[in-house]
């Protein structure tokens, strides 16, 4: 144990040589001095942490004066806000008119009409072919209405009819066979001479009745076995009176019913005048 310990102090020396790890110890001199050392710097640190304690005092008790003094209000609870979005379609606040259709009288006769409605109308007489086209446009065109109507003008020029085969002269036969069957003959064109009986207001100005035969004659007797409708436009019979023979080329448009003063309802032959020329007159 004497190797242990230094003659002049009563605490143990630095071992020479430690041994079993065991750590180094300081002299005791300088245990003395770190032990002061603690001490000054434990009561730095001590000094340290009171004076932040006694800070946050301070400045907690002055915020609390400060709002002792100025009281806070508590805020209303605001409304619950609404999401914004930007909407897809906004409605009009003046809804926008729809213009009515009204196609151009070729469309109707060429995508409005059928195979059949354009032969019927071209069937008709020059005059009345714009009334039965206006009619079909009206049934056919769901915009059309009454108020809606083509022109002459626009109905002729819109019009494909197939062009009337060359007008034949006819036998006694054939005439019998027209005339009794009108219908069955629509289309055909053929030459006829007649004279006229009735051209006055009751018939039009676009229209006359006459006594018609297949052969060129002014025999009267002869032309009495047959009476026709003759339609066109006015500038076709208005230099013409009752009585005035006529040549004239036309095309079976069908059957017309009419009532006579002495025979009741008759059904004659209807022929559309494509020409017509006066030949005398009948005295």
């Amino acid at each position: 144990m004497s190797d242990l310990y230094d003659q002049d102090q009563n605490e143990p020396t630095e071992p020479t040589e430690p041994s079993l790890g065991i750590g180094v110890y300081p002299p005791a001199g300088e245990q003395r001095r770190i032990s002061r050392t603690m001490k000054i710097v434990g009561g730095g640190a001590s000094a340290v942490v009171l004076a932040l304690i006694i800070g946050v005092a301070v400045l907690g008790g002055g915020g609390g004066e400060a709002n002792s003094a100025t009281p806070s209000r508590s805020a209303a609870p605001s409304a619950p806000s609404t999401p914004s979005h930007t909407p897809l379609w906004t409605p009009s606040s003046t809804p926008s008119t729809v213009e009515p259709f009204i196609p151009p009288a070729s469309t109707v006769w060429s995508s409005y009409l059928t195979a059949d409605e354009r032969a019927d109308v071209c069937a008709k007489p020059k005059a009345e072919q714009a009334d039965a086209f206006n009619q079909l446009a009206y049934d056919n065109v769901r915009d059309i209405t009454d108020s809606d109507q083509y022109t002459t003008a626009q109905v002729a020029a819109a019009m494909d009819c197939p062009k009337p085969k060359p007008a034949k002269t006819l036998t006694e036969r054939e005439m019998t066979k027209v005339a009794a069957h009108p219908d069955s003959h629509v289309g055909e064109s053929y030459v006829i001479y007649g004279m006229l009986i009735q051209y006055d207001p009751i018939t039009g100005s676009d229209a006359a009745l006459a006594v018609v035969s297949h052969r060129n004659t002014k025999d009267v007797d002869i032309l009495l076995e047959q009476t026709a409708r003759l339609t066109g436009e006015e500038s076709d019979l208005e230099d013409f009176i009752d009585n005035d023979f006529f040549k004239a080329t036309v095309t079976v448009s069908g059957s017309y019913q009419y009532t006579t003063k002495g025979d009741g309802e008759k059904i004659i032959p209807e022929f559309t005048i494509t020409s017509i020329t006066r030949t005398g007159h009948w005295n």
